[in-house]
């Protein structure tokens, strides 16, 4: 019993580390395969949102289907996290993705409590 027990410790001690990058891996996956649904899998209840002309609150399920529409626009042709750092209990990272017609800045924000990461805001500007 006492091996099955330090089994699972040593188990979880693995797996917890990678569970809390969930939400950053799910916005790599998501951009770069020009994919709402994976990003919505990381997403808060309410995503505030900025995509030009759109610049407002909204509920899960119409933030992804904004963001399925601006892939739909944008195919990818490349992303990449410029930047990812964590102040306090929030995450931000500024990416780039690219298309074959142009360049956006993505700019995402990620509440953290306890063990849950939310994505709370993405922004996306044009180059």
């Amino acid at each position: 019993m006492k091996k099955i027990v330090a089994i699972l410790t040593f188990t979880l001690l693995f797996i917890l580390p990678t569970m809390a990058n969930d939400s950053r891996k799910a916005v790599e996956d998501g951009f770069a395969k020009g994919d709402a649904e994976i990003v919505s899998q990381a997403m808060s209840d309410k995503v505030f949102m900025v995509a030009y002309p759109l610049r407002r609150p909204l509920s899960k399920d119409e933030a992804t289907k904004e963001l399925a529409n601006f892939f739909l626009q944008n195919k990818p042709k490349s992303f990449s996290v410029l930047h990812d750092n964590s102040q306090d209990n929030v995450i931000y990272m500024i990416c780039k993705y690219e298309t074959a017609k142009s360049g956006f800045r993505v700019h995402i924000l990620i509440d953290v409590i306890g063990d849950n990461e939310r994505i709370t805001q993405i922004r996306i500007e044009t180059l």
